[in-house]
């Protein structure tokens, strides 16, 4: 097998893993949603627009409807923030809270049932290979200024 196809292999089969049972499919939320509530909680409290759109790498506008959404949801809510009104801080409604931690434990059963069948030494050699994606990924990033992970 050439590089190629062995890129390609491997590209093929992360986004089937990934498109398989995506979260949404059983929360009623799209992707983006998803992410936006997992770099809230992520970030242990309230976080600007400014920094969603840096790290979903969107506009401001796609941000500020994302934020809709989630708030006809009510899982997240938009606070002033007090040391500077000009800013506006996001954070998880108890609604939202309950239903991110919904969504991580149904994510971390459905890790723990591919731990058991793929096998904890498989399961270790794939977290060293990619620890060391992340690796390459993050100096890559590094040296095109543009690090977030």
């Amino acid at each position: 097998m050439t590089n190629e196809e062995l890129a390609m292999n491997l590209l093929d089969n992360l986004s089937k893993i990934i498109e398989f049972d995506p979260p949404e499919r059983f929360f009623k939320i799209g992707s983006a949603e998803a992410k936006v509530m997992h770099y809230v909680v992520r970030t242990n409290g309230s976080v600007t627009p400014t920094e969603i759109a840096e790290y979903l790498n969107v506009t401001p506008a796609r941000v500020a409807a994302i934020f809709k959404s989630l708030e006809k949801k009510n899982l997240i809510r938009r606070d002033i923030d007090k040391s500077d009104r000009r800013k506006i801080a996001v954070s998880l409604t108890e609604h939202g809270k309950e239903f991110s931690g919904e969504i991580q434990r149904s994510i971390k059963q459905e890790t723990l049932e591919i731990i058991e069948a793929v096998g904890e030494e498989d399961t270790y050699n794939m977290l060293r290979i990619t620890d060391k994606v992340l690796e390459y990924k993050k100096e890559k990033a590094k040296l095109a200024g543009r690090y977030k992970i």
